[in-house]
């Protein structure tokens, strides 16, 4: 059968489940210091603020990853609020992704190869990084890694029903947690299909599982998804798009740009380097096994068909980890089918000296710190010092986690940008985005009190400075401040 593994899927031997154990271990290690933080970044705490929303606004907290603020919903409903509640979910899904690349590998190839895959998964900074953080990225990581499997091993023995019935359902599940998968399940789920009909006609009453992830991404994506997409949302992704508008040549340099922009955050060793291998492995993939090798280079073509529309983003790092199971498996299968076929001291030399170069990027690897905004300590000074009659104004960056950590009443509204929430009380200013220095000043403007003004920030930037500026231009006056990690809270009065 064209594309297919000739050999049966083969278990794991001791030896193999040691490597694994020590992967688990690896993986915890390496992302467990970015656990427990004191408050949740600005991104996490928009996530997180699914323990107060209600039910009837629950996916409005995720843009394209709703099913997350869902689980998330149901598990603060069990264990309650969090931050490490809130990144067990990513932070159990990040660090078993390398041992089950390793596992999905090594059922079909040598164990150099499958080292390859769970050590590149293990070592890749900006995984590691989202493994600790309140986003899908590192669950989208593992599902795609889990949909490659089945679609594999249904393309290696489609005879068997339950095989099209755990894809169906995986993949279903994939698209309603984060709707990025969409393109790893449809591309499995159309190769599984077409292959089974193209092998044995009979073949096809098994393929009508698959009318299941279709129906599914269709009303997924009419009744919530399509929704979701903003003119906000399309500026905050603009230079991650491949620009069309000004000849082929600089399609195709944009194009090459975005790809490789992807390889800056997908790969722990030179991102030019990993490129070309992927390109080369992936090329002998489609020689040797092309149904296996569509798999999981259709959603890369997905990708960027998506970019030169205008989208979705490419070459943004965190957006791109959903490619990165393909890349893994893709390439260590390709080189276990190279090393297999011509067995010559060089070729093996080459793949070990890859797999060293990968360990040598990982130990070389310094762990970011959690980018710390210590929003509930100005809460807490705020609580204890606000008056009746106080006025807050809540600085852009800060309301998510204004909003999360707060008792104050928040309406979640998309606007011109889909990160928008709306404090109910009359009182609490929220400040608009983008800012400009016109809109900064119109929004100090509408501050219309006598009395005294709270103003709240955290993820301080240049803007914060100028919103203070526009304070003080208008008569007002700093009288007390109080500081915290990368946040604040002043208390302005007239002067």
């Amino acid at each position: 059968m064209s594309g297919a593994v000739t050999r049966r899927i083969k278990a794991l031997d001791p030896a193999d489940r040691l490597l694994l154990i020590g992967l688990l271990a690896a993986a915890a290690g390496t992302r467990m210091p970015g656990l427990g933080p004191e408050a949740l970044w600005i991104d996490d705490a928009w996530v997180a603020y699914a323990h107060r929303a209600s039910w009837s606004n629950i996916t409005e907290i995720g843009l394209s990853a709703p099913g997350l603020s869902v689980m998330l919903k149901l598990w603060f409903g069990l264990v309650g609020f969090g931050e490490l509640r809130a990144q067990l979910i990513p932070f159990l899904a990040g660090i078993t992704a390398p041992p089950l690349a390793y596992a999905v590998v090594r059922s079909r190839a040598g164990r150099l190869s499958a080292m390859i895959a769970g050590g590149w998964l293990l070592f890749t900074p900006i995984h590691i990084e989202y493994s600790v953080r309140v986003k899908q990225y590192s669950i989208e990581v593992l599902l795609a890694l889990v949909i490659v499997h089945l679609t594999w091993r249904l393309l290696e023995e489609p005879v068997r029903t339950e095989r099209w019935r755990q894809l169906a359902v995986i993949s279903s599940a994939a698209v309603l947690v984060s709707f990025p998968l969409a393109s790893i399940a449809g591309a499995g789920c159309a190769v599984a299909g077409l292959a089974a009909i193209a092998r044995d006609r009979r073949l096809s009453r098994h393929s009508g599982w698959l009318t299941l992830p279709a129906a599914t991404t269709i009303a997924w994506l009419a009744i919530v998804i399509r929704h979701r997409q903003y003119d906000g949302l399309q500026w905050f992704w603009r230079a991650q798009f491949i620009q069309t508008d000004a000849g082929l040549r600089v399609t195709a340099e944009s194009a090459a740009v975005r790809t490789k922009d992807m390889f800056e955050f997908v790969s722990p060793i030179s991102p030019v380097l990993m490129m070309t291998l992927c390109a080369g492995a992936l090329a002998w993939l489609h020689w040797r096994k092309p149904l296996h090798a569509l798999v999981v280079s259709l959603p890369l073509l997905a990708a960027v068909g998506l970019a030169a529309a205008q989208t979705a983003p490419l070459g943004g790092g965190r957006t791109d980890l959903y490619l990165l199971a393909g890349l893994v498996l893709g390439s260590s299968i390709a080189l276990d089918d190279i090393t297999t076929r011509w067995p010559h001291i060089g070729v093996r030399v080459a793949a070990a000296v890859a797999s060293v170069g990968l360990l040598w990027a990982g130990l070389g690897y310094q762990h970011p710190e959690y980018p710390i905004e210590d929003v509930p300590t100005v809460l807490a000074a705020l609580e204890a010092a606000r008056q009746e009659t106080d006025t807050i104004f809540v600085y852009h960056e800060a309301k998510w986690a204004v909003a999360t950590y707060s008792d104050f009443d928040v309406t979640v509204r998309p606007i011109s940008n889909p990160y928008d929430v709306v404090f109910d009380d009359p009182s609490i200013f929220r400040q608009r985005f983008p800012f400009s220095p016109e809109r900064i000043a119109e929004d100090v403007a509408s501050v219309d009190t006598d009395e005294r003004v709270w103003l709240i920030g955290s993820h301080l930037s240049s803007s914060w400075h100028d919103t203070i500026e526009a304070f003080l231009y208008a008569g007002w006056g700093v009288v007390a401040q109080t500081d915290a990690r990368g946040a604040a809270l002043l208390l302005l009065e007239h002067g």
